[in-house]
């Protein structure tokens, strides 16, 4: 008994036994003295753990299979959850630490331990068996490694922090993030290769790469395909930090992809992840083998394999007189016209390729006239999905718009942002109208000197009216101030040496947005905040533009939500209000004469679209489409909605849907197809 009971203890200060996948841990308990280790592959396996080599320490990295803690006394120590080694470093200054990085496992020669700080031009590093840090300097190497590729001029070189962060291994090399401007917050970010770093100094080589605001992560190779090509992540709550979030980075949807039931009800703390150094197995390998054979052999069984001629012999299409298949495809919408073309030879003879403008001036299938979902993929693909039948159309971007962001959609047009190459480490935008229809592009003026914060923005009408306004809202939450940018000027009309955008500073520290578009309503640019208040901007002809909050109506809905969204429908304003996991949606119609919100329970012949960057509604011109919220989120390959006569999500599978069963589209909106 004492054997088992000395065995059950050991394997209590042990981490579990290794996975091909990386650990979620959460500790808890006083000092943090236990820890509760999850399982990507298994959300109901969960491992309660007394490890004292984790009491009262924190973890600022996991490196090379090795964990990187910092202790009491500022006490720096490198641990292996595989082999339970420990590896102390020297101690250190009392600095505020930044990030943490360890360039390669402690067995390697050259291994070293780096250090980063807050507001500090320098690091500190030390190989392992050194008894003190070394310091070292980088801002007159980041300068003159600046100057030298000429990415800024020579007097802002001088007065820019320059700092260094989010570093990372990849592949034998050291990366960093340079900050121009020294904020964390900063969302325009370059990256910069660490070549060498010695005593008698440290040499960078900027990057031609521009990054938006990251966080400090690891990868590891997997053959699953259910899980490669994933980005998984927590969120920080009560709640949500129990659920395991993963990001498609092929489809770019979001989904839960695991929720850990077995959490205690008051864990509070953020979890951590822990890898060990793991290669892949034979039976990772072996298994890898296997699932190309199935797949292959998959292949051949469906036919995917086999060329248009055997295709053509196997279903005999030859038989069918070339006169009748072109009598077929004249009749067809421009979907199945399309899918039609593709499936063989013969088809795709008989029916020529048609533009698309002539297609659906001809369509008289009352879906196509319906919202589609829309979004860019690939960096140079703007694709439409149907809502109704799941229908997917692609069309190439024109090259000035490859890499754009979808900002705002409304009348046909989309609002689009466009990294400027050339001024990378401002983060400065091209902003566009594009009408993916007629291949329309109107340039906007450019904002110069600041990228859009793309928290709120949207425009009032057709770029094509002369009554077009741009809108961009943001808070600085350094000081509270409610900060709006507009403008009314396309490109080709511009004078260069103008500024056309203009801006105001509102003092507010009432209103936070909550990612949803803005609403142009009755001559002013309406905004639903986080809280459920509703904001007004009007901007007037005389620069005398205002913002109010109103203290009417209430917010209709205090809490439980994690989302919400202004809608104009039949001249009239609602809010639609999504419970946190999707447990419930509520629509409400201002009452304008009495400034409250009414609780709406059926939307007659409309439906709703919603997503951040656009919201709208239009008459259902399909039958069975009525009455229903479109949102873009995907069970299977069905889009998902919500129907306020059932109070369900349902998908036209014929399913119900639960959060758990879907993904979520990202940086998507909807449009209505116009060709004007």
């Amino acid at each position: 008994m004492k054997k088992k009971s000395a065995a059950k203890k050991e394997e209590q200060h042990r981490p579990p036994p290794s996975e091909p996948y990386p650990w979620l841990v959460y500790s808890f308990g006083d000092n943090n003295n236990r820890q509760i280790f999850c399982s990507i592959s298994n959300p109901n396996e969960t491992c309660i753990r007394r490890i004292p080599a984790l009491r009262k320490r924190y973890l600022w990295a996991n490196c090379h299979g090795w964990c990187l803690y910092l202790g009491r006394d500022f006490c720096l120590i490198l641990w292996n959850p595989e082999t339970m080694e420990e590896i102390t470093l020297p101690c250190m200054p009392e600095v505020a630490i930044r990030e943490c990085i360890l360039t390669s496992p402690p067995s390697e020669p050259g291994c070293k331990v780096i250090l980063f700080f807050h507001r500090m031009n320098n690091i500190l590093y030390c190989e392992l068996g050194d008894e003190e840090w070394t310091e070292l300097c980088y801002y007159d190497e980041l300068k003159r490694t600046i100057k030298e590729v000429g990415l800024v001029e020579e007097t802002m070189v001088q007065t820019l922090p320059n700092l260094l962060m989010s570093p990372v291994c990849c592949d034998g090399n050291l990366y960093a993030v340079w900050t121009p401007f020294g904020n964390y917050h900063d969302c325009c970010r370059k990256l910069v290769k660490i070549h060498e770093i010695h005593r008698d100094g440290i040499k960078i080589e900027p990057l031609n790469v521009f990054l938006r605001a990251d966080q400090q992560a690891f990868s590891i190779p997997v053959i699953d395909p259910d899980v490669a090509n994933r980005v998984y992540f927590t969120l920080h709550g009560d709640d949500t930090s129990k659920k395991l979030y993963s990001y498609n980075i092929e489809d770019g949807t979001i989904s839960v992809s695991s929720i850990f039931l077995n959490l205690p009800r008051l864990q509070r703390s953020c979890p951590v992840w822990i890898m060990p150094r793991l290669r892949l197995t034979n039976t990772l390998k072996e298994d890898g083998h296997k699932s190309n054979t199935e797949e292959q052999e998959s292949r051949k069984v469906y036919g995917r394999e086999i060329d248009l001629k055997d295709m053509e012999s196997t279903n005999d299409i030859s038989a069918l007189h070339f006169d009748m298949v072109k009598v077929i495809a004249e009749r067809l919408i421009l979907v199945d016209y399309l899918h039609f073309r593709a499936t063989c030879k013969i088809f795709h003879s008989a029916a020529p390729p048609i533009q698309w403008r002539i297609a659906m001036e001809k369509v008289e299938n009352p879906s196509l006239s319906s919202p589609w979902l829309v979004f860019f993929e690939n960096e140079s693909v703007c694709a439409f999905i149907d809502p109704k039948h799941g229908d997917k159309y692609i069309i190439n971007l024109p090259q000035v718009l490859k890499g754009a962001i979808i900002c705002g959609s409304k009348d046909g047009w989309l609002l689009v942002a466009v990294a400027k190459k050339s001024h990378f480490f401002l983060g400065e935008t091209l902003t566009f109208f594009f009408n993916p229809f007629t291949q329309a592009i109107l340039p906007l003026a450019e904002n110069r000197g600041r990228a859009l914060d793309f928290s709120c923005i949207g425009f009032s009408s057709s770029p094509l009216s002369s009554e077009c306004m741009v809108v961009n809202l943001s808070k600085s939450e350094s000081d509270k101030k409610f900060v709006v940018e507009y403008s009314s000027s396309l490109g080709q009309d511009l004078d260069v040496d103008l500024d056309h955008w203009h801006k105001n500073e509102f003092n507010d520290a009432d209103f936070s947005f909550n990612y949803n578009s803005p609403i142009f309503y009755r001559g002013a640019f309406y905004c639903l905040g986080q809280k459920g208040n509703l904001g007004i901007l009007k901007l007037n002809d005389d620069g005398e533009n205002t913002w109010e909050i109103l203290t009417k109506p209430k917010p209709p809905c205090m809490s439980g939500y994690d989302q919400n969204y202004l809608v104009e429908c039949d001249g009239e304003l609602f809010s639609v209000f999504v419970g946190n996991m999707r447990k419930w949606v509520q629509v409400f119609k201002l009452n304008e004469s009495k400034m409250t919100w009414i609780r709406v329970e059926n939307l007659g012949n409309h439906m709703f679209c919603l997503s951040c960057s656009s919201s709208f509604s239009v008459k259902a011109k399909t039958p069975g489409m009525e009455n229903k919220i479109y949102f873009p989120i995907f069970c299977g390959q069905s889009m998902v909605f919500f129907s306020l006569e059932t109070k369900k999500f349902h998908s036209f599978e014929g399913k119900d849907v639960n959060f758990y069963s879907s993904r979520e589209k990202l940086r998507c909106g909807w449009i209505e197809p116009k060709w004007c």
